[in-house]
């Protein structure tokens, strides 16, 4: 368990986070891409990466396969609740061993 004021955690965030516009049943095609994890947020993803050109450039093949720019990908700053899935990864791999 992790204590710091809510702002002190976002800035410590260890992570890239790209915002990833939500097309119908399309996320199992970004599972594909280089990425720590991908998750819902909204009508959008999260895609977490240690590597941020590598992931952006997956993330504009796998849409220009199907048609779609990638220009509305975009890198944006942690939230608290990016925080909480960071957190809540991490005590779920602990409770599985990992």
């Amino acid at each position: 368990v992790r204590f710091a004021p809510p702002k002190q955690m976002e800035e410590e965030y260890p992570f890239h986070i790209l915002k990833i516009p939500m097309q119908e049943n399309d996320g199992e095609l970004f599972r594909k891409c280089r990425m720590r994890s991908l998750y819902t947020f909204g009508n959008r993803y999260h895609a977490v990466t240690e590597h941020l050109e590598e992931t952006k450039a997956d993330i504009a093949a796998t849409l220009s396969g199907r048609g779609i720019s990638s220009d509305s990908v975009k890198e944006i700053r942690p939230s608290l609740e990016d925080v909480f899935v960071l957190y809540a990864e991490k005590e779920t791999d602990h409770g599985n061993g990992g």
